[in-house]
């Protein structure tokens, strides 16, 4: 593995190239014998007493049967660099606090 003097990895260089190790066989099956216990405590969970416990235990049955929603977003930028953008940030802060200091003393 290749790292960088900050111990960074390199760029394109995975810190962990094999991938995630699978999990073995015999744990598999004995997970799968708990599904329908699971299922069970899922069940009692969203038709119990404990508000929180009911929202938990149905958007885990609906992220499970429907699959988790899809989120999107969308960032627009413009063509200033950080340290301009920061710079009118501060400019747009100075003066809305300059016209509300003048409105609240009445010197403006």
């Amino acid at each position: 593995m290749t790292r960088l003097s900050n111990g960074h990895f390199a760029k394109g260089v995975s810190g962990n190239p094999g991938g995630r190790p699978p999990i073995p066989e015999d744990v598999k099956a004995m997970l799968k014998n708990l599904v329908p216990d699971a299922v069970k405590a899922l069940s009692e969970a969203v038709n119990g007493d404990d508000p929180r416990l009911r929202v938990a235990a149905a958007q885990t049955i609906l992220d499970r049967v429907y699959g988790k929603a899809h989120v999107s977003a969308s960032i627009e930028t413009n063509e200033l660099s950080t340290p301009q953008a920061h710079l009118s940030a501060l400019i747009a802060i100075a003066s809305h606090t300059q016209q509300r200091v003048a409105a609240e003393t009445g010197a403006g």
